[in-house]
């Protein structure tokens, strides 16, 4: 792929760099005069992301000062499998590059000389954006391919009838399930100005338990917790959190993101009023505006919507991997038109992120 891309480049002939069918039906015929290979070198559907995959897992080596040891196998897909799990379980919680990020957009100092607190606020919304997974509900087992209905785990229920409940002494309601099953939403984690702190899959549905285990996740020691976590169900989240006994949040307020708490939730639901009422913390107000854009993952999951397309027949590594680094790409994007913008961006280090937890 990179001896036949460097080639194209090396053309004088604008048609080849800009026209791709150009491509197909002008340089094989050209490199199979010039060169002597075993290999053919005629592009197929396949060399282009394995292209973009290998080249990826090179640069992330390179990045961490280690070599890429593959096995010699004669399917690219099998080769680079396992590299690319290794690769995603890293970038899990807090794995990104642009983790420890902050701006005057996401991190605010307020007070006076003799009293200063800084404010800082993460963002958590879904998209559904999802990748197959195995037919059983919240079954987080890979598929051994896409083809496959169920995982390795349960390839035993695809004797079973795909009509659900279709037991013949019951009078449940019969439903169908012919397709292949998909995960049931992405969910983001990102700062107020644009940068994405982490995602994560949720399988089954978007429950207050996994968003709760997610944000632990993503703020694991109570110094790394941010003053305000914004989420469209936060009291929701808030009564799981109480009911549970869990206080990992205890020092994090829990607002419900501005546009959601005007038209989703009710006047009338007193809980939601006492603990998620954006207006009963007045140091998200500045001037009579919102200090934080609290819908910075509605307007991001429009970015991400446009890889749905390419992202809708990956399987579950090829998935993670690729959204991976379309979002490390993203943030360094971000971060550069933020210090463009003199939004003077900067990294905390991890050492103060954390304390001593």
């Amino acid at each position: 792929c990179a001896c036949v891309y460097n080639y194209a480049l090396a053309q004088r002939h604008a048609y080849i760099l800009n026209n791709r069918c150009a491509f197909d039906a002008t340089l094989p015929q050209a490199l199979d005069k010039e060169f002597s290979w075993q290999y053919t070198l005629r592009m197929h559907d396949t060399d282009i992301p394995n292209g973009f995959f290998i080249y990826s897992l090179l640069l992330e080596k390179a990045e961490n000062n280690s070599c890429l040891v593959l096995p010699h196998d004669k399917q690219q897909w099998i080769r680079i499998d396992v590299a690319l799990s290794e690769c995603n379980k890293e970038m899990e919680g807090i794995g990104q590059e642009a983790y420890p990020h902050a701006c005057d957009l996401c991190f605010i100092v307020i007070g006076d000389d003799n009293s200063k607190s800084k404010i800082q606020a993460a963002v958590c919304d879904g998209n559904t954006i999802g990748h197959p997974c195995c037919a059983v509900h919240d079954c987080k087992v890979p598929l051994m391919t896409n083809c496959h209905r169920f995982c390795p785990d349960h390839q035993d229920l695809n004797q079973w009838c795909a009509v659900d409940g279709c037991d013949k002494n019951s009078n449940k309601h019969l439903r169908a399930r012919f397709g292949r099953c998909r995960t049931h939403n992405k969910q983001l984690i990102m700062q107020p100005c644009g940068v994405i702190l982490a995602w994560a899959m949720f399988f089954g549905s978007e429950a207050v338990s996994a968003v709760n285990e997610f944000a632990k996740a993503v703020f694991p020691t109570a110094a790394s917790t941010p003053e305000y976590f914004i989420f469209d169900n936060n009291c929701k989240l808030h009564a799981h959190q109480d009911a549970i006994g869990d206080d990992h949040f205890a020092a994090t307020g829990m607002p419900v993101d501005v546009f959601h708490f005007n038209s989703k939730h009710k006047e009338t639901d007193t809980y939601c009023q006492q603990h998620c009422n954006p207006t009963a913390f007045p140091e998200l107000i500045s001037g009579g505006k919102w200090r934080f854009n609290t819908s910075i993952c509605e307007q991001t999951n429009i970015w991400l919507g446009g890889y749905q397309a390419i992202l809708w027949d990956m399987s579950v590594h090829w998935y993670n991997f690729y959204l991976d680094e379309m979002i490390k790409c993203r943030n360094c994007y971000v971060i550069s038109e933020l210090e463009r913008r003199g939004h003077s961006p900067w990294m905390i280090s991890m050492d103060t992120l954390f304390g001593s937890d």
